[in-house]
């Protein structure tokens, strides 16, 4: 029987050799029999959410420099929030504590000061195909813990990774990227 890491964080081996996800820490969204969609939430990109807004056509009045996530590969061209919910905002919701919507109104609610107030937003989304997460377990490309909501909203985004790997109680410094199976 296959267990689902949804509400888990992917954290990336050193080996990890493909650039959309060295060193990255990802929030597992939504795992089961078809696969795995999640967001890359520790690569920042240089864009903000005003400058969303503006691509978008919606007037704000936003003062957020707060920059955009790089979400993952998959979508590139789409905007996703991630929230800690405390209002309806037409959101998928994951756990108490982490919403989420891709939905212009969502944008607009933010830009008008309306909510949700406390938000990650990224460009894009990392997606697995059946069984290709199980695989790249297996063959130990990811580290995988339950994820931590106050992690993905009090961490500084430079600090995630290694927030993340305490969890595990590991310092980033021990692992190799030798992998390794008995």
């Amino acid at each position: 029987m296959t267990q689902y890491l949804n509400h888990n964080f992917l954290i990336a081996m050193p080996k990890m050799d493909d650039p959309h996800f060295q060193h990255s820490v990802i929030y597992i969204a939504e795992h089961d029999e078809k696969g795995a969609f999640g967001f890359v939430l520790n690569k920042p990109i240089n864009m903000n959410m005003q400058m969303l807004m503006q691509q978008a056509d919606i007037e704000t009045q936003l003062d957020d420099n707060q920059n955009l996530r790089y979400g993952g590969p998959v979508g590139q061209d789409q905007a996703f929030v991630l929230y800690k919910p405390s209002v309806d905002h037409s959101a998928n919701l994951f756990n108490p504590d982490i919403a989420l919507s891709n939905s212009m109104e969502t944008l607009k609610s933010i830009a008008f000061g309306l909510g949700p107030f406390e938000y990650i937003s990224c460009l894009g989304y990392a997606g697995w195909t059946e069984n290709q997460l199980e695989e790249e377990i297996a063959e130990n490309i990811w580290l995988c813990v339950e994820a931590d909501s106050k992690l993905i909203w009090d961490s500084p985004i430079e600090d995630l990774r290694k927030h993340a790997l305490k969890k595990l109680k590991i310092d980033e410094s021990m692992l190799s990227e030798i992998g390794g199976n008995c």
